[in-house]
Parts: structure tokens; C-alpha cells; sequence
């Protein structure tokens, strides 16, 4: 589950949002912005890192998380806003994914790329969903790690 933790309400709020988040947010500071309210200042990036940034101290405001674990650990209020899905994804004329897992036993696949596990909530459940469906020691040796979910699907766009 998503959440979200506030930390404080200032003017011109610094944000920090998941990466797999970051559209949404983009689209709803704008309209914050369009309301009067002072522009909220957004860095996107991985939970993980976030967690690490705040609990030692950095000056955010609100952070969209892309899991309630690690706002758990955080002093603040928190707030569900939205639940995530995992998604097995090809650019056009690449992997069919309509084949589900099975599309990951493909003989030409090279890579799959997944936010870091250790950084990413995206990652860990991408993870345990290989390991799940009996694919990780086959798909392990073609990982690519993003360090966010946002990176592993660039890393997707940018083919290789």
C-alpha cells in the first residue's frame, strides 16, 4: 500500500515523491500551484533513499512513498493515497507480455529490468513476485537494477 507521510505544512512545501509516483504528484502540485498556493518544490527518487535522507535529517515537507514500511518508521502522520500494481511491460514489437510469465522464458530475453529491491518497494515486490512464479534463479542472472521503478522502465525505453 501507498502512503503518505506529512511532516509539516509550510509555505512552498519541499516534496519528495517515489519516482513510481511522480506524474500524479507533478500533475496535482501544478494545480496546487494554480489554486495560489506557493509551488511546492518536488524531487523524485526512491523510497528507500528518501527514508534514508529524512531519518538523517533532510528538509522535506510531505513524502509520497511507494509503501506504508518505511513511513511506518518515520515520525509524522500518515496517509494511504492510492495502492500500486506490478506490470510486466515491453516497448511495442518487443516481449509479448500478453503471455503473462510465460513471456519470460523466452529464449532471446537479455535483460529485465526491476527497481532495486534494496531501495525500491516496487523492487522487493518485483522480486518476490519472480520468486513466486518459480522465475528468479532464471531471470536473476538477466537483472537490471533501476534505483527506482521510473529508472527500470528507462532502462526499458532505452533498450538494450
Amino acid at each position: 500500500m501507498l502512503s503518505l507521510l506529512l511532516i509539516a505544512a509550510l509555505s512552498g512545501p519541499r516534496v519528495a515523491v517515489a519516482a513510481s509516483a511522480q506524474d500524479p504528484v507533478t500533475a496535482i502540485a501544478a494545480q496546487y500551484t494554480q489554486a495560489g498556493h506557493p509551488a511546492p518544490v518536488l524531487t523524485a527518487g526512491s523510497t528507500g533513499k528518501f527514508y534514508q535522507q529524512i531519518s538523517a535529517g533532510a528538509p522535506f515537507d510531505l513524502l509520497f512513498a511507494a509503501d506504508n514500511t518505511y513511513t511506518a518508521r518515520l515520525q509524522g502522520t500518515r496517509r494511504a493515497y492510492a495502492r500500486g500494481r506490478l506490470a510486466l511491460w515491453a516497448p511495442k514489437g518487443g516481449l509479448d507480455v500478453t503471455k503473462g510469465w510465460a513471456a519470460l522464458r523466452a529464449p532471446g530475453l537479455r535483460h529485465v529490468a526491476i527497481a532495486n529491491p534494496a531501495l525500491a518497494p516496487y523492487g522487493v515486490a518485483a522480486e518476490a513476485a519472480l520468486r513466486k512464479a518459480g522465475l528468479y534463479e532464471l531471470i536473476g542472472p538477466k537483472l537490471v537494477l533501476g534505483e527506482s521503478a521510473a529508472q527500470a522502465t528507462q532502462f526499458v525505453q532505452a533498450g538494450g
